[in-house]
């Protein structure tokens, strides 16, 4: 819980990062997480709450999942039109790693 609590704190960063692109810079939310979820969607601020779960292990691993979702759509939006390129390839490795370490714990 607390890794997960230490990689949401990067994940809110780049939803931040990634709010400001989607709104063409118009407002700067960089240190204020708790105002993201004005400019959330439904699907985007879901996928941050369930990021904050309790110590069971499958609760844990819901979180990952979750966390791992919000920041590749993140990752997207800032690769669109910018300097920045998500790494796809890092993503689905690492997406892979995850599903086989859950597996293997079940």
């Amino acid at each position: 819980q607390k890794t997960l609590g230490e990689g949401r704190a990067i994940l809110c960063k780049m939803v931040e990062a990634a709010m400001e692109r989607k709104m063409d810079y118009s407002v700067s939310l960089r240190g204020h997480a708790e105002k993201l979820d004005k400019y959330l969607d439904d699907e985007w601020y879901d996928h941050l709450t369930e990021t904050y779960v309790d110590c069971a292990p499958e609760r844990l691993w819901d979180g990952l999942f979750q966390a791992s979702i919000l920041f590749r759509k993140a990752g997207l939006v800032m690769d669109e039109d910018s300097s920045f390129t998500y790494p796809r390839r890092m993503d689905v490795t690492l997406m892979r790693l995850f599903r086989q370490m859950w597996e293997e714990s079940q």
